[in-house]
This record gives C-alpha cells, sequence and structure tokens, in this order.
C-alpha cells in the first residue's frame, strides 16, 4: 500500500484498536514520506526526534500552507485567524512561547506541582485512588464483577487531582471534564476534523474561557495556595499575564493533563492485561510500576502524533520540504523504531526506554510529564496490589475519534473482588 493510502488508513475508526501495523509499514517502506495535501509524514525515531528539536519548524499551524489552503475552501476570514491570540502556548513559536511557558513553570515551581514537592502529592493521591477503589469495592462480590477502569479510576483520578491544584470546586469538575474531552479533538490537525467535531471544540474552548474567567476574578479577590493564583502572581521581567493568557495555559493544563494522564492509565492497564505475567510480577513488587509507566509511553503512547510547520525550506530524510509544509510526526510510530528499540512490539518494561517520545521532546516537551508519571505510578501499584485476579471482559475495545491521542472508551475488567487499602 502506498504511503498516501497507509496515511489515510489511519483515519479509518477500524484500524484505531491497532495503528502499529500501519506505522510499521510506513517506517518499512519509508520513515519519511510525501502523503496527501503536500504533508510529510515522518515516522523513524531519528528524524522524529531531530525535528522536535529543529528551531525550523513552527508549533502554529497558521503558518501552514495546507492549513490557509484548507480556510479559503471554507470560507473563512484568514485576518480573524491570524489575529487571534488565544493560542496556548503548545501552540506559539518562540519568543511568545517562552515567555508564557517560563511564566507557566514558575507558576507551577510556586505551588504543589514543582518538580521537589511532588513527592507530598504522592500520598493525596494513593488516596483518591484508593478511595475510587472502596466506591468499586462497595458493589463488587467475589464471583466476577466488572470494573470500567476508564470511567471508575482513570479519568476521575486525574480530574480530581488537577481540579485540586488549580482550586476548581468540586461541583464544577465533572463539566470541565466534558469541555476537556470536547477540547482534545482540537490538538488533531484542523483540517482533519469534521464541521460538528470543530465546532464542539470551539464550543469548549469558549465555555471553558467563561467559566475561568469567573475563577481568576476569585482569585485576584482572595488568591489561595492554588495554581491559578500562583499564575496570577506570576512575573517574567516585571510583566504579568493577562487574563487572556492566564485562561490559555489554565485550560491547557486542564485539558491536555487530564485527556494525557487518563490515556497513559488505561493504556498501561490494558498492556498489563494482556501481558498477565507482567501483571504478576507488578503485583510481587509493586516498585515496578515506574518502568511499567515508561514502557507504556513508548509501546502505547498516550499523544501519538504532533504536527509542525516548516518557516524555511529544508530536507528531511531525503525529501524536499518546502516552506509553509506541514509535517506529521508520528509519536507512537518513532517509539516503535526497531533501529532505537529492539523488538518493538514486545511489552518489556525491563528495556532501555530512554529517548523514547512519549511526552515529546524539545521546548514543547509536555510540562506535566512529572505529574502525569506520577499519577500512573500510584494507580498502577494500587491496582496490581488491590483487584482480585483481574482480566479482560472482552477483547472488543473501542477508542474514542481521535487521531493525536489514543484514547479508550472504557476498559471493562472482571475482578474476584478488591482488596480493602
Amino acid at each position: 500500500m502506498p504511503p498516501t493510502d497507509l496515511l489515510l488508513s489511519l483515519l479509518d475508526p477500524s484500524v484505531r484498536a491497532d495503528p502499529y501495523p500501519v506505522y510499521a509499514a510506513l517506517q518499512r517502506q519509508a520513515p519519511v514520506a510525501e502523503g496527501p495535501m503536500g504533508i510529510v509524514v515522518v515516522s523513524g525515531h531519528a528524524p522524529v526526534a531531530a525535528l522536535l528539536r529543529d528551531r525550523r519548524l513552527s508549533s502554529d499551524y497558521r503558518n501552514s500552507s495546507a492549513f490557509r489552503a484548507w480556510l479559503s475552501e471554507q470560507d473563512a476570514d484568514l485576518d480573524a485567524w491570524d489575529a487571534d491570540d488565544a493560542q496556548p502556548f503548545l501552540l506559539r513559536d518562540p519568543p511568545d512561547h517562552t515567555r508564557l511557558r517560563r511564566l507557566a513553570a514558575s507558576a507551577l515551581a510556586a505551588s504543589a506541582l514543582a518538580p521537589g514537592a511532588l513527592g507530598r502529592l504522592e500520598p493525596r493521591i494513593a488516596a483518591l485512588t484508593d478511595g475510587l477503589l472502596d466506591v468499586a469495592a462497595a458493589r463488587a462480590g467475589d464471583d466476577g464483577t466488572v470494573v470500567d477502569l476508564v470511567a471508575e479510576v482513570a479519568a476521575p483520578l486525574p480530574l480530581a487531582v488537577i481540579g485540586e491544584l488549580l482550586g476548581v470546586p468540586e461541583g464544577d469538575r465533572v463539566r470541565l471534564q466534558a469541555w476537556s474531552h470536547d477540547l482534545a479533538r482540537a490538538i488533531d490537525p484542523p483540517f482533519l476534523l469534521g464541521e460538528a467535531e470543530r465546532a464542539a471544540a470551539w464550543e469548549a474552548v469558549e465555555a471553558f474561557h467563561g467559566y475561568l474567567a469567573d475563577l481568576v476574578a476569585a482569585r485576584r479577590r482572595s488568591p489561595g495556595q492554588d495554581v491559578v493564583s500562583a499564575l496570577i502572581a506570576a512575573r517574567d521581567e516585571g510583566a504579568a499575564l493577562s487574563d487572556e493568557e492566564l485562561r490559555g495555559i489554565v485550560v491547557l493544563l486542564l485539558a491536555a493533563g487530564q485527556e494525557t494522564t487518563v490515556n497513559l492509565i488505561a493504556n498501561a492497564c490494558l498492556a498489563l492485561l494482556r501481558h498477565p505475567d507482567e501483571l504478576a510480577r507488578l503485583g510481587a513488587d509493586p516498585t515496578r510500576a515506574a518502568s511499567v509507566t515508561e514502557e507504556t509511553l513508548r509501546y502505547d503512547a498516550p499523544v501519538q502524533l504532533r504536527d509542525r510547520v516548516a518557516l524555511t525550506d529544508l530536507r528531511v530524510g531525503g525529501v524536499d520540504v518546502a516552506a509553509g509544509t506541514t509535517l506529521l510526526l508520528l509519536l507512537a510510530a518513532a517509539n516503535r523504531d526497531p533501529a532505537r528499540f529492539p523488538a518493538p512490539e514486545r511489552f518489556d518494561p525491563d528495556r532501555d526506554t530512554s529517548g523514547h517520545l512519549g511526552f515529546g521532546a524539545g521546548i514543547h516537551a509536555c510540562l506535566g510529564a512529572p505529574l502525569a508519571r506520577l499519577e500512573a505510578r500510584v494507580v498502577l501499584e494500587r491496582l496490581a496490589t488491590r483487584l482480585r485476579n483481574p482480566h479482560l471482559a472482552t477483547d472488543d475495545l473501542a477508542y474514542r475519534d481521535h487521531i493525536a491521542l489514543r484514547s479508550l472508551r472504557e476498559l471493562p475488567v472482571v475482578v474476584d473482588g478488591i482488596r480493602p487499602a
């Protein structure tokens, strides 16, 4: 199958359950290949890792010739798109990206999310996880109870953690979770989305910003120990964040942190359930949870791809790339490149996972990676020691209609009971 057809097959819902054979075929044929709409698709580990760090590439899709051509076809207002200042720093370039990320990092460093302070969060994350399992245990017997690990653990835990850190009232968090699901589609290249999906993403952005306007105003009147208060107080060479910039950072922390962590936890659970020997080893030695987490980031990455735009003409892997060309960097394919990771299709927590791209790389590497790793490790430890004889209720698992994210809709697991904490 030609590279263009292989790439288009990734849009087929039937492929989402297992896109890895498509990634492998792309790598065998051409680690760098020209795809539809003039897009260049990169699947080899070495070129993807290099391009993520290449300052000749932009994260702002408005620089893309394919995106601008799509906007023209949509009869969109190009000037309005160019004037939009609500872009999160994930989609900005230096110097704006540098300033906003520095302010966000300084606010996190002043809060409970500081790298050195993360250890103090561990008991709270463990308590939240145990609380969720206790709720499931209250209805579980010893005769094969089904627990949905997505709905009952993987989704509510990150929402509770980030909600507490940002100071979002508990009663508001379910609403934010719904917006987060819709907003997650905006991570996909916009010209690959349908009209309804784009509309839902924009409505979620507007709803998020409307809600956060009130939250930010409340924190300005009465600052607390939460991340929003720290962002309000953050200064870069004396300059503070504008309200719009502040809201953009909070939306990113809520949406990207929530979705990525849910997927990481769910993908790790699925990998363990499909490799019962590794699940048994983890149950016998919960300290293996950290290596299981890293191998999951390589083996079944929560973020499968990112897009970049060439700011100048360049040559990648023997392919000429013109300025304005969109490059799809297949992180999940790069993580299974046999030239970098031998026997990449094997789930092996004992392997050397250094260099995996599960959280990206370069200036746009995931800012919340330490927290996501901590949450995944704690959850895996608790699940491996508390669930009795867990096994998949079905092999027919459904994934959300995301392209960039690897997102299970549910993960039903049969257990013979849940041990007390």
